[in-house]
């Protein structure tokens, strides 16, 4: 993993999906109270609640269940709602948008006025 991400900060203007697995993490304030964050899940602890960092957009996945049988919807979380580590530019999205890639790339190239994206298939 710390490999990836030598490799990721060598490449200007990056625009980077990465799709990990969350895991919960509780936590114990200083106080002693005690609170479940959301963080993405690495194996070992040199990594533990610092991936985030690495990134300047980093959302969350929620999955709402409607009535008993509607199917349920999902999202994403944008910012830190007090339960995650999601983050974005505050202006870029609602704190809860549809889970929708494709629309999530075409804001994120209007934000920061991009005209192309390309891949770079030297991260692998």
């Amino acid at each position: 993993m710390t490999n990836f991400f030598n490799k990721i900060k060598k490449i200007e203007n990056k625009f980077i999906i990465l799709l990990a697995l969350d895991e919960l993490i509780e936590e114990m304030s200083p106080t002693g109270v005690r609170s479940t964050v959301r963080k993405i899940g690495v194996n070992g602890q040199k990594l533990e609640g610092k991936v985030e960092t690495h990134f300047s957009i980093v959302l969350f996945t929620m999955v709402k269940k409607s009535e008993k049988d509607a199917p349920a919807s999902f999202h994403f979380i944008t910012n830190n709602d007090g339960t995650t580590t999601a983050k974005s530019p505050m202006t870029m999205f609602p704190l809860v948008i549809d889970n929708d890639v494709m629309s999530v790339a075409t804001r994120v190239k209007e934000f920061y006025n991009i005209k192309e994206l390309s891949y770079n298939k030297d991260i692998n």
